[in-house]
């Protein structure tokens, strides 16, 4: 008892300290290296106190795949009555991959252990949520989903700035950020009320992770990709960029996803449903990186979409993704050894480059070539209307003087750059050498493929 009395003592102590932290001035980052991660005195004692507890035998909170089920169910307001009746939960095999590599792989501080219970759970009680609403309304699944236009490739090739500028196209649909974590509203609060509470968790993850936006623009407000709807079926790579779990994303490239893509229309048709300010002719505007390694199960759920393919050199895609991806881990573990770190995050892109190359062969061989257009990162970085005209161009798009103004409006308050230039190490920080890159057989086949020459 007296140490949960002593325990409890230094937690409140820490919530004033929080607060405290929270009115000092932004902090700036400039010299310090993403390999030292940034580290608020409130956000070290508390995983002081992680380490104690887990020294003691009890690592908090729980992520064990019951407590984390129960706890998304009691959140989304699912009785034992209703969790009899519930879809088969298919989420359950990437749960207890994830849950799995958590604790044997991940090494997470007790902050860390925070976040994954929050990703986890939060993902668990929309998935709960959304399927509550279909067996409320069956009408929803009888919507007819236009084919989407699909923005795909790798990480860091200019994918996030086309979203927001294509989604300035008002005949598109873009999910927000907002919205993706949190799309049932059940409290019935104003748009402007949800994107408000939205802020101030973007304003605590930017605490601990300051400068991010230099790396990655993120407001409640923008367009956000689909590996928020995958986590709702625990098969998202985003718990493997900000929880460092490698073996999950092994694990995901050998499975079928085909049945995440039926849950994702599920939530598509949610929405229209849903929502009362939907315009049932418009076009769902889509993104993930993931694409790469799931386009069969993409194509099979929307046999007609609309792929853009984002190009550019991987060596320059990997300087920069490892960076960000150190970035994001190093908020939620303090043991990260970014040499072994480097080398695992390029041989999983080049598996999933492989697997890419190997599908879109395939499937142009199958009658879908007309589905893609591919577009090169410093085509988008030069001439990005450029880039959109010929997009519409291909899939017989007009692009009409008014969704041209609405772009330049967009181009000229986002230039590149406009939140920081981003502190990128050079791959002999991370241990890895230009040859080891160079000579990575897919990586030299997607270059021959798909890259320009005049971009090498």
């Amino acid at each position: 008892m007296l140490l949960v009395w002593a325990l409890f003592l230094v937690g409140l102590g820490i919530m004033v300290l929080i607060e405290i932290d929270a009115t000092k001035p932004k902090y700036v980052y400039s010299k310090e290296s993403m390999l030292n991660p940034h580290r608020p005195f409130a956000i070290k004692a508390i995983n002081l106190i992680g380490r104690v507890l887990d020294k003691l035998g009890y690592a908090y909170p729980n992520l064990r795949a019951t407590p984390l089920i129960n706890k998304a169910m009691k959140e989304a307001g699912i009785t034992p009555d209703k969790a009899k009746v519930m879809p088969l939960a298919t989420y359950l095999p990437g749960l207890k991959v994830i849950t799995n590599c958590l604790e044997h792989e991940s090494e997470l501080t007790m902050i860390g252990r925070l976040v994954a219970q929050g990703m986890i759970v939060q993902s668990l009680r929309n998935r709960f949520g959304i399927d509550a609403y279909h067996q409320k309304h069956p009408s929803a699944a009888k919507l007819k989903v236009k084919p989407p236009l699909v923005i795909m490739g790798m990480a860091r090739t200019g994918t996030t700035f086309l979203h927001g500028l294509l989604a300035k196209d008002p005949s598109f649909r873009a999910p927000k950020l907002f919205e993706l974590v949190n799309p049932l509203n059940n409290e019935g609060k104003s748009r402007e009320e949800r994107i408000g509470e939205h802020r101030k968790e973007l304003d605590r993850f930017f605490q601990l992770a300051p400068n991010f936006k230099a790396f990655h623009h993120v407001d409640s407000k923008d367009p956000e990709e689909c590996c928020v709807i995958l986590q709702q079926d625990m098969v998202s790579q985003a718990f493997s960029a900000c929880l460092n779990c490698p073996s999950y994303d092994w694990w995901l490239m050998e499975q079928d996803l085909t049945v995440a893509m039926s849950h994702h229309r599920k939530v598509l048709q949610y929405y229209q449903h849903a929502e009362a300010d939907f315009h049932f002719d418009r076009q769902w505007l889509l993104k993930t990186p993931q694409y790469l390694i799931m386009l069969p199960e993409l194509l099979q759920e929307y046999p007609n979409a609309k792929i853009v393919w984002t190009h550019r050199r991987p060596k320059d895609v990997m300087l920069s993704l490892i960076s960000i991806i150190t970035k994001l881990t190093g908020i939620v573990s303090d043991n990260n050894d970014p040499k072994k770190f480097a080398k695992q995050q390029i041989l999983t892109m080049s598996r999933s480059l492989s697997k890419a190359l190997i599908d879109r062969k395939i499937l142009d061989e199958k009658g879908f070539k007309k589905n893609f257009v591919d577009v090169q990162f410093q085509d988008i970085c030069k001439d990005p209307l450029g880039v959109v005209r010929t997009i519409y161009d291909h899939f017989g798009k007009k692009l009409d003087d008014n969704t041209l103004e609405r772009m330049k409006v967009y181009l000229a308050s986002n230039k590149r750059h406009k939140h920081g230039k981003p502190q990128v190490h050079l791959l002999h920080t991370f241990g890895v050498t230009d040859k080891e890159i160079d000579d990575l057989k897919s990586f030299r086949a997607y270059e021959k493929r798909f890259v320009r020459t005049d971009q090498i």
